[in-house]
């Protein structure tokens, strides 16, 4: 399950209810909040993500983070700027005059681009927008800052919404990647005789 990471403080009653029922059941439960941009994703984002493992199940781990700072071993973070820098000025959904144009006189303070996005919501949000701090993101922008690829097409009218609400591929990937992984490695022991 992959939430927002206040769930537990907004909830606790609720949530704790939910882990305890699992439980009871006989699942494993582990959850945690992870940073997105442990794994890629060029923006501020912080999920709540419960893994759970039927009874005589192994419980995966958590997927390694696979970026971070310098000096850890790790890929270096994604930032707005390398994210988003070599957009095709034809893409798709890329409307630059068109997001200048609905914030004709609503100039923001402008901010460093080498830096994270904040949350990518539904809206975009009030605070995120393109860091020159002239426009909003466009929609490919804010798709590829989700880490959607660049000739990903989305399907109907709200495309925001959709890019809003979406779990970030790279993460996704990351979570389910590790998931796969413990399940096969699982199928493997008991086809050795492994487990009894």
């Amino acid at each position: 399950m992959e939430e927002t990471m206040g769930l537990p403080q907004r909830f606790p009653v609720i949530f704790n209810r939910v882990v305890l029922d699992m439980v009871e059941f006989g699942y494993s439960v582990r959850w945690s909040v992870l940073g997105c941009d442990e794994y890629g994703v060029p923006q501020e984002r912080k999920r709540l993500l419960l893994i759970a493992a039927g009874p005589g199940e192994v419980l995966p781990h958590y997927a390694q983070p696979t970026h971070g700072m310098p000096g850890y071993g790790l890929l270096p973070r994604e930032t707005i700027s390398s994210t988003i820098n070599n957009i095709p000025p034809d893409a798709d959904d890329h409307n630059v005059e068109g997001a200048l144009a609905r914030w004709a006189l609503s100039h923001r303070p402008s901010f460093d681009r080498h830096s994270l996005a904040r949350t990518i919501t539904c809206g975009g949000g009030e605070y995120n927008y393109h860091p020159s701090g002239t426009r909003p993101y466009t929609s490919r922008e804010m798709a590829l800052l989700q880490t959607f690829p660049l000739d990903f097409q989305f399907a109907g009218r709200f495309m925001r919404k959709q890019i809003g609400n979406a779990v970030p591929p790279l993460f996704a990937k990351a979570i389910y990647g590790e998931i796969v992984k413990s399940l096969r490695e699982t199928d493997t022991e008991e086809a050795m005789g492994i487990f009894h």
